[in-house]
């Protein structure tokens, strides 16, 4: 993907003669000059290399993009004409904490905004989460020792490995992540900075991948299998108490929940289904 496009409404917005804005249409061009690059400015003139995650902030005024080949989190202005920014990273792979304009990823697939304006990101190639705090204008490394492995424990030795989603629970002040290439669903607990497993080998979300908080319950989608469940935790087991299923969908790649409905993204001839 070269460039980013939001699914909303028809809404019809009358186009300045002196200047070029947002395109509005059923797909709405919000960012991006149609080829692979690296370049700020101008929504129809930046570019971008491989986008993938993407993070609304708490205000809604600023889409935070992944920017998995160009190895830097840049943002979208959406209240400033949809302007594009880099946030942090110079575009090399590396590893490296501090502040903003020193900070190195390496190819950033996930993000996820966190209350008290932080932003936290998966890395595939550096197998950790980051977390950006833009009050403090300085990245760190929240979880992960870096070696693609899978072990629970506290944050700086868990290993993670092929994270798809990440959700942040208020209730538990935690943040839940799916690792379908191990089948299970963790918890990285932000109040005493623990990675647990909450779900695995459970037969009907053998590989959990896509979720999303749906009615203040986390909603969870397997990768193979069509039903979409709304858990709770049993205890201390690996397994979940599942409501029946909210819906069912095919080859679903993410989900998302807008008041009383829940939508897919899907592969297939249906890109988007309301479940």
């Amino acid at each position: 993907m070269r460039f980013l496009w939001m699914l909303i409404p028809l809404f019809l917005t009358p186009l300045s003669a002196s200047a070029l804005r947002p395109m509005v249409h059923y797909h709405d061009l919000v960012a991006g000059e149609g080829d692979r690059g690296w370049g700020d400015g101008e929504f129809y003139s930046a570019r971008f290399n491989g986008p993938q995650g993407l993070a609304l902030s708490g205000d809604g005024l600023k889409l935070y993009v992944a920017d998995a080949g160009n190895n830097s989190i840049r943002v979208v202005r959406l209240d400033q004409e949809n302007k594009v920014e880099t946030l942090a990273g110079d575009g090399k792979p590396g590893y490296s904490d501090g502040p903003l304009q020193k900070a190195e990823f390496n190819n950033p697939t996930a993000l996820l905004w966190l209350p008290e304006n932080r932003l936290v990101v998966w890395e595939s190639n550096n197998a950790c989460l980051r977390l950006i705090d833009m009050d403090k204008g300085a990245v760190s490394t929240l979880a992960g020792n870096r070696s693609l492995d899978y072990k629970d424990g506290k944050a700086g030795e868990a290993s993670l490995r092929g994270v798809w989603n990440m959700v942040y629970q208020p209730q538990d002040e935690a943040v839940y992540f799916t690792e379908p290439m191990d089948g299970v669903l963790r918890k990285l607990d932000l109040k005493d900075n623990n990675v647990s497993t909450v779900l695995k080998g459970d037969p009907q979300l053998p590989h959990p991948a896509a979720m999303c908080l749906f009615k203040n319950k986390l909603c969870l989608a397997d990768q193979d299998l069509p039903s979409v469940y709304q858990v709770d935790f049993k205890g201390n087991t690996h397994f979940a108490e599942k409501t029946a299923p909210l819906g069912e969908g095919q080859t679903i790649l993410a989900l998302a929940a807008w008041k009383d409905n829940l939508y897919a993204l899907q592969a297939g001839k249906v890109p988007i289904a309301r479940l």
